[in-house]
């Protein structure tokens, strides 16, 4: 994964990102629900799993990329995603990747600025993850593996 989302998910799993659910238990915000659901509370997972733009997000990032997002323990979720069991390291690098994607949309729709669509995040995330991937575990062809050809 690139090192932002390296840093991204340290602070999902310390519970280190400013959600609404977050700032109201330290007297920041007024108000801990989801400015785009209404749900009643907007936490790091709402925000990356359960809220309606997360399963927009995770329906497209599906057909896209045939990555499903696992079931998820309500509390362990986070580390859950970096152990082996629940999906394969690749199906993982995209999920977090998307996860990433996810809350970047949440920062800038917060801020007003402008928010890629659902399936430009994901063509984003697969594009990112696969290159990523690639450039960890490169394919070697035949070619690559035979001795060079000397001509003379």
């Amino acid at each position: 994964m690139p090192p932002k989302v390296r840093v991204f998910w340290w602070r999902v799993l310390h519970e280190f990102l400013p959600a609404r659910h977050i700032l109201h238990r330290r007297h920041i915000e007024q108000v801990a629900n989801c400015e785009v659901c209404e749900a009643r509370y907007e936490t790091i997972k709402h925000v990356l799993v359960d809220c309606t733009i997360a399963k927009s997000f995770w329906k497209t990032a599906r057909e896209m990329t045939g990555v499903k997002l696992p079931k998820l323990n309500g509390h362990t979720w986070a580390l859950d995603l970096i152990q082996p069991k629940p999906c394969p390291k690749r199906d993982a690098a995209v999920i977090i990747c998307g996860m990433w994607s996810l809350w970047m949309m949440r920062n800038k729709r917060r801020h007003g600025e402008p928010v890629f669509s659902v399936h430009q995040a994901v063509t984003w995330v697969r594009d990112t993850a696969c290159e990523v991937w690639h450039l960890l575990h490169p394919v070697k062809t035949e070619s690559a593996s035979r001795p060079p050809r000397l001509f003379w």
